[in-house]
């Protein structure tokens, strides 16, 4: 289990979470805090290149509280940004305050 996904098991409460140019966090760990983070409000993986387009499935399924998230410099495509934005808008009625790709 990589450290990241340890930390969203043990630590479901977490509201902010800063990533930032971490080059080892991949899909495993951003999916695991979807799931199991249910208070999360910020979530910077700007920088974190082994992100993909599964955590954002995984964040638009599972963290509805999310009002900040920055992808920028990840492996994710922008027309799967704006079908998550899309659903976390619609679905959640989720106002994003900050958005960076």
């Amino acid at each position: 289990m990589s450290g990241l996904v340890s930390l969203a098991v043990g630590c479901r409460y977490l509201q902010v979470v800063y990533l930032r140019r971490c080059v080892h966090i991949g899909d495993d760990g951003v999916i695991a805090l979807a799931h199991n983070c249910h208070q999360l409000r910020d979530l910077n993986l700007g920088g974190c290149t082994l992100v993909t387009d599964a955590s954002l499935q995984a964040l638009g399924q599972h963290a509805s509280l999310l009002s900040s998230i920055d992808f920028s410099r990840a492996n994710v495509y922008r027309y799967l940004i704006s079908v998550c934005c899309y659903k976390f808008v619609i679905y959640f009625h989720l106002y994003l305050s900050e958005l960076l790709v």
